[in-house]
């Protein structure tokens, strides 16, 4: 009974991912991974064999339609090794997924797409991309007639990724992200979560939320419903080799 609880638990995985194969382990080893891999095929939304789609970011517009960023890397590479990686875009009007579109189109590494509207019904776009060298904050907008330029939002000496944006209640707006000491090497040493807020004068100047050695990750936001901004984040030790650190959620 658990081993079928636990096939259940895997083909719903199976059916839900994107370009991805997950496999199990069984009696019918075979037959199952061949049944396995034909759901996937069927259910991706992207299926290209040539490149790695990852790190999708999905919001539904005041009309109904449906938003799917991702960042799209050469088969076998990851942003350690790939000499370039784009941002890619579908969207559903509630019947059918559109192709994919690339947003971004140089030889660079574009990732970690984050996507909102704003009241004006304007798309905006923020991810990070070591183009002018180290990696910086982007954001492009789209008024409904194309995507602008890139404009640079976040630029310093550190390597700056992970955007996450949180509109508040009195329309600021509040841009997050994980400012990172040598993100090149694997065993990076530092990383903080900074804040700059937008209202209708500009961008307010970088203020650092969080300030320790170790490595804090990933922020998202959101505001409750007495106005209070509520953050949290994934922070590491930084006492060993990158992908080996110990990692918790904080507030």
């Amino acid at each position: 009974m658990k081993r079928i609880f636990w096939y259940l638990i895997t083909i719903a995985l199976v059916v839900s991912a994107t370009n991805i194969m997950i496999y199990g382990e069984g009696e019918n080893d075979n037959v199952w991974e061949q049944q396995a891999k034909e759901q996937v095929l069927k259910a991706a939304l992207t299926n290209d064999t040539s490149h790695i789609d990852t790190d999708p970011s999905v919001f539904q517009a005041s009309n109904g339609t449906i938003y799917l960023f991702w960042e799209k890397y050469p088969e076998g590479t990851n942003d350690y090794t790939a000499h370039y990686c784009d941002i890619f875009m579908m969207v559903n009007n509630g019947s059918v997924w559109s192709s994919p579109t690339r947003i971004t189109n140089n030889m660079s590494i574009n990732k970690d797409p984050f996507a909102f509207q704003d009241d004006n019904g304007d798309i905006h776009l923020f991810f990070s991309s070591n183009r002018s060298g180290n990696y910086d904050i982007y954001e492009m907008i789209n008024n409904g007639t194309g995507w602008s330029d890139a404009e640079k939002v976040v630029n310093n000496y550190y390597d700056d990724v992970d955007p996450w944006v949180l509109v508040c209640s009195d329309a600021t707006i509040r841009l997050f992200w994980s400012q990172i000491e040598n993100l090149s090497q694997p065993g990076y040493n530092s990383a903080e979560i900074c804040q700059m807020t937008k209202n209708e004068t500009g961008w307010s100047r970088p203020l650092n939320i969080t300030s320790w050695p170790g490595l804090d990750l990933c922020p998202t936001a959101y505001q409750d419903s007495k106005g209070v901004l509520h953050l949290y984040w994934v922070r590491g030790e930084n006492n060993s080799p990158f992908m080996q650190h110990t990692r918790h959620i904080y507030t």
